[in-house]
């Protein structure tokens, strides 16, 4: 079974990437990082296929983040996921070898692009298929911040608990908020959370 490991400070962003992760791909095993140090426990102890990885992160620089991840596993695939701008970092980045570099700002179909390429890197084949399927979940449009929104919506938290997890402000949130719903089409939280669990989103 493939191993990915996904590592980022704020567990609200973990838990929501995982979840639209898995959906997409079911025979792959998740484990979480909070930390540098924490991933670097992680990548001793078991062996993993990709790693998606946040830059800003409270204990090590950008750059020597991916140096020590690429001293522990040299053989894994390295998804950068982070707020940082790609015209700034892309192509730092690429000359420690990352290929795949994806904002936070984006739509998480890119995201799981870079998963699928890298599954399929060996074999070429076209993702068409690929992404015909994943524009038929309403949930595809939704950036990984809308995401992250989103899921801490569903499981109860108030716009004030979820901006202080993300460093938002709350206006800011609730003005996400309205975005989600007008995204996925649903007028209260109810809807959501029934759409979510339709969509194998998220589980009661």
């Amino acid at each position: 079974m493939n191993q990915v490991l996904v590592v980022d400070d704020h567990e609200i962003v973990r838990k929501g990437v995982i979840n639209f992760l898995q959906e997409r791909f079911p025979a792959l095993h998740f484990v979480e990082a909070g930390s540098a140090a924490d991933a670097k426990i992680h990548l001793e102890k078991a062996v993993y296929d990709i790693i998606i990885l946040d830059l800003n992160l409270p204990d090590l620089n950008a750059e020597n983040l991916v140096k020590q991840v690429r001293g522990v596993a040299s053989s894994a695939s390295i998804i950068v996921f982070s707020m940082f701008s790609a015209e700034v970092m892309e192509t730092p980045m690429k000359k420690l070898g990352v290929k795949h570099f994806v904002n936070k700002a984006s739509n998480l179909n890119k995201l799981s692009e870079a998963v699928y390429q890298e599954l399929h890197k060996a074999t070429g084949k076209k993702q068409e298929k690929k992404e015909d399927a994943l524009t038929a979940n309403p949930f595809s449009t939704l950036s990984p911040q809308e995401f992250s929104i989103m899921f801490g919506l569903i499981e109860g938290k108030t716009n004030k608990a979820i901006a202080i997890s993300l460093g938002l402000g709350s206006s800011t949130v609730a003005t996400y908020k309205q975005r989600i719903f007008e995204k996925v089409q649903v007028n209260s939280l109810a809807e959501l959370v029934k759409l979510a669990v339709q969509f194998s989103i998220y589980q009661l």
